[in-house]
Parts: C-alpha cells; sequence; structure tokens
C-alpha cells in the first residue's frame, strides 16, 4: 500500500473512507458524481461496492439548474493515475478538479484544471484503493491510498473463526 501525494499547507482534520465505510479488501469503488459550476468542482460523491458512499462539499452551494453534475463509471477498470488540480486564491489552495487515468484511457475532467496547482499520482504496479484527506468545514484536499498488484491465480483464501472463504481478487491487495 502507498499513500499519494497531499499538498502542504492544507488545514482540517483527516478523513479516510477505509475507516469511514468499513471499507474491505473486496470493495471497490465503482462510481464518482460531482457537481460543477462554470468549470468548479462544488461537491463530489464517491461510491464504493456494496452501496458504500460518501459525499464531499468543496464550498458552500445550493444544486441549483445551473449546477451540472458529471459521473464517472468506473466499472471493473482499475485507476492507475489521478490528478489533483488545486487553485491558489490569496494564499488559500483549494481543490477544483480531478482528472483519472486507466491502463488504456483517460476519463473526463471532473472540474476544471486550467493553470492550476497539479499533483500527479502514480506508481508502477499499483491502483487506486480507496481516498483519504482532509477537510474543515468544506473538503480541502485528497490523499489516494494505491493498493499493490500482485500476480496470483484469481482468488485467495481467507481464513475467518476457522473458516475457509475463496475470493475473487480483481487484481489487487494491500502490501
Amino acid at each position: 500500500m502507498k499513500n499519494g501525494k497531499f499538498p502542504d499547507g492544507i488545514d482540517g482534520k483527516w478523513f479516510n473512507h477505509s475507516e469511514d465505510l468499513l471499507l474491505t479488501f473486496a470493495d471497490r469503488l465503482i462510481h464518482i458524481d460531482a457537481y460543477v459550476y462554470h468549470d468548479d468542482m462544488y461537491s463530489i460523491k464517491f461510491i464504493y461496492s456494496q452501496n458504500k458512499s460518501i459525499e464531499h462539499q468543496l464550498r458552500n452551494f445550493t444544486r441549483l439548474n445551473q449546477t451540472s453534475l458529471s459521473s464517472l463509471n468506473f466499472e471493473k477498470r482499475d485507476i492507475q493515475e489521478i490528478t489533483q488540480c488545486y487553485k491558489n486564491t490569496n494564499g488559500s489552495i483549494r481543490l477544483v478538479g480531478l482528472y483519472f487515468a486507466f491502463k488504456d484511457k483517460l476519463s473526463v475532467l471532473l472540474g476544471s484544471c486550467h493553470e492550476q496547482i497539479y499533483f500527479e499520482d502514480k506508481f508502477s504496479n499499483h491502483v487506486f484503493g480507496y481516498a483519504s484527506g482532509k477537510k474543515a468545514q468544506y473538503l480541502n484536499g485528497f490523499q489516494f491510498i494505491w493498493y499493490k498488484i500482485c500476480p496470483v491465480h484469481n482468488r485467495v483464501t481467507l481464513c475467518v473463526n476457522h473458516n475457509p472463504y475463496i475470493l475473487p481478487l480483481d487484481n489487487f491487495y494491500k502490501d
């Protein structure tokens, strides 16, 4: 497991989707919804398997007709790179966009990445696991957690209370 980059100078209390949503190895990110207004992201919702979801507001807004919903479906694709876009406004750094890359394809941009501060997360032989970050009243920034890809025979046997469980792996583990 590797921690992605996190910008300096961002305040707030740490959150962790793995702990907050009680994610397991079998849970994966399957969908993201983001509310955008004038290329500025105001809210983002992460939806993991088993209907585990969490929404973060980036700043105050009301979902009016002017806000548009951008959605990304990940299906069975593993995220291999994420670019975070931040904007420095009057000495305050704030997240304004996210861009996801897969093995063979780039996603749509959520928010904007015009003349911003960029943080690219990409680790050889790793895929996206879950999100963590800092927030105060609103979301201040993300730090993404990455799982190492291990060559296995598409399953693992876990023993829980002496009972074996065989799980499909979807190509990732924690280190």
